[in-house]
């Protein structure tokens, strides 16, 4: 799986980022935070190395906004799997249910499904209460597993689904679920 491979660079990374005092971010102030993109995750969108700003906000996001946020802690690659075990893209489903803790890392990712959505994913796209998204910044899938999830799941209450623009190389909640709204810390200024 070409993802679980990129997530354990990825967590490399963002250990050695935290070890310098970082975390991906690179400083804060006035209610941003400028955060450089550790992984290929978000191209063609966001390139790994370019540097974002990210403004500060309690507002829920949007559909389709790039947020940054605390991702669940996996200690180990292995663990990259959903904490329910009837679901997850070894049952071509992606993942519904939430992790229990987040990290203190920092990812970016984009909205794709809001409280009560019903999300599938097919040849990379996902599906949002029945209907195909079509944008167009989404990097080609490439046919592996984890781009066709076609069983739904529905988003729960307070949470949202994030996923990555390269949906070939991002580690998103297609493997671990919805994210809380409190793990959210802000929406990518453009």
């Amino acid at each position: 799986m070409r993802a679980i491979g990129a997530f354990a660079g990825v967590l490399l990374a963002l250990s050695l980022l935290a070890a310098c005092g970082g975390s991906g971010a690179s400083s804060s102030h006035g209610g941003t935070l400028t955060v450089t993109m550790p992984n290929p995750g978000m191209a063609p969108t966001i390139n790994t190395g370019a540097r974002v700003t990210v403004k500060l906000t309690r507002a829920a996001p949007a559909l389709y906004e790039l947020v940054a946020f605390h991702p669940p802690t996996i200690s180990k690659p292995q663990e990259l799997v959903c904490t329910d075990t009837n679901q997850g893209p070894s049952l071509q489903q992606p993942c519904g249910k939430p992790a229990p803790r987040k990290a203190q890392t920092v990812f970016i990712r984009r909205v794709v499904g809001l409280p009560g959505d019903r999300i599938a994913v097919v040849n990379g796209y996902v599906i949002r209460n029945g209907v195909r998204e079509r944008v167009p910044h989404l990097a080609p899938c490439q046919g592996i597993p984890e781009c066709s999830l076609p069983k739904p799941i529905v988003v729960p209450a307070g949470h949202y689904y994030l996923v990555g623009d390269d949906r070939g190389d991002s580690n998103d909640s297609r493997f671990w679920g919805p994210v809380p709204r409190a793990w959210i810390i802000g929406v990518v200024e453009r």
